[in-house]
């Protein structure tokens, strides 16, 4: 049975990742444990303010340095949009948080008979090798025990997912740092 509950938790966070509109791309590498640094911001850097103005803009712009500021309010109401078209997800109420050094996503989770459960994961974005790379420090279930395998499960489904999308096809990430409420990516575009 947990096996099976494991299962859904990660097939339903894929997706709750894929709506993070797919900014989390490229290699598992774990980040520094270092205080995040300010960002060098290069001069003539194009300012996108929102995901969808940088979706709307991003190739127009071949090779131009780049500044993405995606707050807090704008990925929440991605990911909402996202589940709002998955009714099948066990997800309830997710909100996510972006704080000092991470992203985070809480909700409740329904599990075997119905039963709602709190979940909640932590996710530390930076950058690597001009990708943007992650680490999932922590996985909460609330009562539930957490599978040991859950980070490894959870990870495999946001790759194979964003790998699909091609994201790292639109950019080439110099840093990327969070923020209470924001997050900043600063890189080139492709």
């Amino acid at each position: 049975m947990a096996i099976g509950l494991s299962v859904l938790f990660f097939g339903g966070l894929a997706i709750i990742f894929y709506a993070l509109w797919q900014m989390i791309a490229g290699d598992r590498t774990p980040p520094s444990t270092r205080p995040a640094e300010q960002l060098a911001i290069p001069a003539g850097a194009v300012q996108f303010s929102s995901i969808d103005e940088f979706a709307a803009s991003a190739k127009s712009k071949p090779g131009s340095p780049f500044v993405l500021v995606i707050r807090e309010a704008d990925l929440a109401a991605k990911v909402k949009a996202e589940l709002s078209k998955r009714s099948d997800l066990p997800f309830k109420d997710v909100t996510i948080k972006v704080e000092d050094n991470a992203i985070v996503l809480a909700g409740g989770m329904t599990v075997a008979a119905g039963i709602s459960a709190p979940a909640t994961v932590r996710i530390r974005p930076t950058a690597a090798a001009g990708r943007l790379t992650y680490d999932i420090p922590s996985i909460d279930l609330g009562p539930l025990p957490v599978p040991g395998v859950a980070k490894d499960m959870i990870a495999d489904n946001i790759d194979r997912q964003l790998t699909a999308a091609r994201i790292g096809d639109l950019m080439f990430v110099d840093g990327v740092q969070t923020r209470a409420g924001a997050i900043t990516l600063v890189g080139r575009l492709r």
